[in-house]
């Protein structure tokens, strides 16, 4: 036990993480109502600006009901927004902690500033792309489930939840944080919406898998994510993830770029994949 835990919260200081997402109708999503085999990291953070709508948009319109994944983070004056860093200095032409900002001037800035394809032009700035809200970017994808991972910010839990409910989104949404307390807050907050294992509930399931007590461990959530890299240095066998499998657990990788590595994934039968190059995996997945 010590082991694995002390191996779980090791990847997760260095921003690797595994966790399950409890779905709220997982027979709906294997049989065809979302196909989440292509998600987008961050929304496609290589093809788009990300963590916009605009990203999201060009995103759902390309390949629908596909997995939309993005960060949220709470701002100074409480609203839910989209951006992954802890600062805005990445993605737009200001600069500043996001949650010390309130939330009418981080919508000053251009969050379109820096994307570029070769790093010589800038197709997304002075376009009027902003730092959207999390209910904005729900409702620009209507039809699309989504993977939200929750970053930092006061009251994130329960905001998140909040937004989740006013767009009706809760039966299409996969909340995570690698913060136990971020992530208790959501789930006390609204329980009927699909969480996700923190690093000790990673560690319970991963002990009754190797200890034996798999039969009668019941598991707490329905989808399991990690990376390849963690995958190995965890060694966990492609038998122990299938296990997760057999047991309705939905397998989804992330960050995957390479073709070799996505090639190597759909072999093993994942049922997703997140990539910053979402057109490069719906080629392989014959989607375009």
């Amino acid at each position: 036990m010590k082991k694995i835990l002390l191996m779980i919260l090791s990847c997760a200081a260095a921003s690797l993480f595994s966790f399950v997402a409890e779905a709220q109708d997982t027979e709906s999503i294997r049989k065809g109502e979302f196909s989440i085999q292509l998600g987008g990291h961050r929304s496609g953070r290589l093809e788009y600006p990300e963590n916009t709508v605009a990203a999201i948009e060009a995103f759902s319109k390309a390949w629908p009901t596909a997995l939309v994944e993005v960060d949220v983070q709470t701002t100074a004056d409480g609203r839910v927004i989209l951006l992954h860093d802890l600062n805005v200095d990445g993605v737009t032409n200001g600069t500043g902690v996001a949650m010390m900002m309130n939330f009418e001037t981080l919508r000053t800035l251009d969050a379109g500033w820096h994307f570029t394809h070769d790093k010589k032009s800038y197709p997304y700035r002075d376009q009027g792309i902003v730092i959207p809200t999390l209910q904005e970017a729900l409702a620009a994808a209507p039809n699309h489930p989504f993977l939200i991972e929750m970053k930092d910010g006061k009251g994130l839990g329960r905001a998140t939840a909040k937004a989740i409910r006013e767009l009706g989104a809760e039966n299409r949404c996969y909340v995570a944080s690698v913060n136990p307390v971020i992530l208790a807050e959501f789930k006390e907050t609204a329980p009927e919406i699909a969480t996700c294992y923190d690093v000790l509930d990673a560690a319970e399931a991963l002990t009754a898998l190797r200890e034996g007590a798999w039969e009668s461990y019941r598991p707490k959530h329905e989808m399991l994510v990690l990376s390849s890299a963690l995958r190995e240095e965890m060694e966990l066998s492609w038998e122990e993830l299938r296990c997760f499998q057999r047991r309705g657990v939905l397998l989804c990788f992330f960050t995957v770029n390479r073709k070799e590595e996505m090639e190597y994934l759909l072999a093993h039968e994942v049922d997703c994949i997140l990539t910053d190059y979402p057109s490069r995996l719906a080629a392989l997945l014959g989607y375009d």
